[in-house]
């Protein structure tokens, strides 16, 4: 049986963390605490200095091995040379938007999970963002907590895609425009 809780919402749209009940399906692993996780390899994506920075400096401190592109070319050139787990992207990049860094990481090996950062937050970019494979949809400025929660909600999703129940979200989503 998968449950479903609401984590603290980002700026509008709450982050959604799935478990499987371990007493309904013994042979599930049960529910990881956040810092329980293995070890994120993030690739931020972004023309903005300033968010690459603060992207890098949570990072750090979380102990996440972040990876930074200014550009969809520097983005697609880190997705062939490393193992990403999560891309968090701009809506807007030089080269592209994050349409084109979702398609690049649905061809990747090992389809990591992605975050779009938007300097606005509105109902049809989140929805248009999980029609089309991706996670969430944070606000610029970044909030720490914030970030923290999404991007292990979205390591956990890049390793576990058929347990997060995410995916049905995706399309009760789509079902329901």
């Amino acid at each position: 049986m998968i449950l479903a809780h609401t984590a603290p919402s980002t700026k509008r749209f709450p982050n959604i963390y799935w478990s499987l009940d371990v007493a309904h399906n013994p042979v599930s692993e049960p529910a990881q605490n956040a810092s329980s996780t293995k070890t994120v390899n993030l690739l931020a994506v972004s023309d903005c200095p300033i968010t690459l920075q603060k992207i890098g400096q949570i990072g750090e401190k979380r102990g996440w091995h972040v990876l930074e592109a200014a550009s969809l070319r520097q983005a697609w050139a880190a997705l062939l040379r490393d193992q990403v787990n999560v891309v968090i992207t701009d809506e807007e990049l030089p080269g592209g938007t994050w349409r084109d860094v979702l398609s690049e990481t649905t061809s990747h090996p090992a389809e990591p999970a992605v975050l779009v950062l938007a300097r606005s937050l509105r109902d049809p970019l989140w929805e248009e963002v999980l029609r089309h494979g991706g996670i969430d949809v944070l606000a610029c400025p970044l909030d720490e907590h914030d970030l923290e929660q999404a991007v292990l909600s979205a390591a956990k999703e890049a390793r576990h895609p058929e347990c997060s129940g995410l995916a049905a979200l995706r399309t009760a989503v789509a079902a329901n425009r």
